[in-house]
């Protein structure tokens, strides 16, 4: 004698539990990788107060250098495109404008660099000071109201 399937209802409450999860979660992640800005037109403005700002510093010729310029790669990721930094997709035509702005003929340069960023903020004391520095006056600089 076969017995009889049934319905497992804790299988769709159990669903039902998750799906309303994953909205609550949408909505944080909605809120949390909202980008400060979306105008792409302002990078040129952001990275010569960016290059200012090693001027002051004396330390023009650094501003370029690979270790430096990724500095100036976290905020603005921070700024365009928080979701890169967490390992979501940065927005569309930002890889391109970073390129040019660094005079990098392949856009990988830019990506290449993305995975470290939070590890070095996180770990090295000097990074993370020149980010929150640079971030700062960035954000002062073009009125920027982080709450």
């Amino acid at each position: 004698m076969e017995t009889a399937q049934t319905i497992d209802i804790g299988r769709i409450k159990a669903v039902a539990n998750l799906y309303g999860q994953l909205s609550e979660l949408q909505l944080q992640w909605n809120e949390l990788s909202k980008p400060i800005l979306t105008d792409l037109s302002l990078l040129p403005v952001i990275y010569n107060l960016y290059l200012g700002l090693f001027e002051k510093r004396g330390i023009t010729d650094k501003a370029t250098k690979p270790y430096h310029r990724r500095k100036f790669l976290l905020v603005i990721l921070y700024l365009y495109s928080p979701r890169t930094l967490a390992g979501g997709k940065m927005i569309g035509g930002l890889r391109d404008k970073l390129a040019e702005l660094f005079g990098l003929s392949g856009k990988s340069t830019v990506s290449d660099n993305i995975p470290d960023l939070v590890f070095h903020y996180e770990n090295y004391r000097d990074f993370r000071k020149d980010v929150d520095m640079i971030y700062d006056e960035i954000c002062q600089a073009l009125n920027v109201l982080q709450n």
